[in-house]
């Protein structure tokens, strides 16, 4: 029995080993960097004062605080929405708040994603938000943003939302046609 689960973990380290890619925090940091300065690139969030709240339970001290227009508010799922939102609450109505977390496709392929919630109403008690899915009913499973390991380079490749989108397009149009 001994020698069955030394063997079964022998094999579990060796083709950890040797398949997979280490991925530090600081290179999963650059993934949530770049994509967080493409997705809110140019992106006036709050007029009055230029701060976006996103919730992550990623290390925030490795993530950018800010780009050329926005701040960067950063907070987890332990910390209340009443603790990072401005008073009075009724005036938040309309604010959006965004979480971004990572998802493994494989161990070569790192996807990052952002989804928004939108304030609906809010009071002292209570919190009614809405969740925006509607990007990913239409064509599938969208990241905001795919992180591709390229072997023969020794390096990451970034793939964004739109050049997934525009693949998208064309199977679907390869399928489409070829259906005729």
């Amino acid at each position: 029995m001994r020698v069955r689960i030394l063997f079964l973990f022998l094999l579990i380290s060796f083709c950890s080993c040797s398949f997979g890619q280490n991925v530090s925090d600081s290179l999963l940091a650059t993934f949530y960097n770049k994509t967080l300065s493409i997705s809110f690139l140019n992106k006036i969030e709050n007029e009055s004062n230029n701060s976006i709240l996103i919730k992550t339970e990623f290390d925030k001290s490795l993530l950018i605080q800010q780009n050329n227009l926005n701040q960067f508010i950063f907070f987890d799922k332990k910390t209340s929405y009443h603790s990072v939102l401005t008073k009075p609450f009724k005036k938040n109505a309309g604010k959006v708040i965004y979480w971004i977390g990572h998802k493994w496709l494989g161990t070569d392929t790192v996807d990052i994603n952002i989804v928004s919630e939108k304030i609906i109403s809010m009071s002292r008690k209570r919190i009614t938000l809405a969740v925006d899915f509607c990007d990913s009913v239409a064509m599938g499973y969208i990241p905001n943003a795919r992180f591709i390991f390229d072997r023969a380079k020794k390096e990451w490749n970034l793939m964004t939302a739109e050049e997934i989108r525009e693949q998208k397009r064309a199977e679907l149009q390869q399928t489409f046609n070829s259906n005729r």
